[in-house]
């Protein structure tokens, strides 16, 4: 059992040896072309107060977060892009002005289930394998929005702990 101070020494320890690194990731053309084509899917949708159109824009905006926000490869069936666009799909055929829109993020989409590597996961792992104590101390902040952060999931979680020495 720790005493106060040896706890207060170690957090103290940690607040020193704190430091920021940031890692700069390619540009990934078609997570790119999914943040376009999803800003103009927001920017067709901004003043309609329908409720069934508020629910396509949760949609969109949840397939996109799962995408950009994952370290999972895009054809895993836990990120579930394949199914949410799927319900996206159904819902928008109903609102003909998105059809356009809907067209293309289906091709996105699709092509990033046949090229299932995220290049992100990649970086991400990479760093933790090549870091000095296979990433033990090492932080990854991913808690960006209220609740479960789309695209991320306790297998990746397991993934990155059990790269670090027991």
């Amino acid at each position: 059992m720790q005493v106060p101070y040896d706890v207060a020494r170690t957090i103290f320890q940690n607040a020193s040896n704190f430091r920021i690194q940031c890692y700069k990731i390619s540009n990934y053309p078609p997570v790119e072309e999914l943040i376009r084509e999803t800003a103009k899917c927001f920017s067709e949708l901004e003043y309609e107060d329908d409720e069934s159109l508020k629910s396509i824009r949760m949609k969109i905006w949840r397939l996109r977060a799962s995408v950009i926000y994952s370290l999972m490869p895009f054809d895993s069936k836990e990120l579930g892009i394949a199914e949410q666009l799927w319900s996206l799909q159904r819902e928008a055929v109903y609102v003909p002005f998105l059809n356009v829109r809907i067209d293309r993020l289906t091709k996105i989409i699709q092509f990033l289930l046949e090229t299932p590597t995220n290049p992100k996961r990649e970086k991400v792992f990479e760093l933790l394998r090549d870091c000095p104590n296979k990433g033990c101390g090492t932080a990854i902040v991913v808690s960006i929005v209220r609740g479960i952060t789309p695209g991320w999931s306790k297998t990746v979680a397991d993934e990155i702990v059990s790269l670090t020495p027991e």
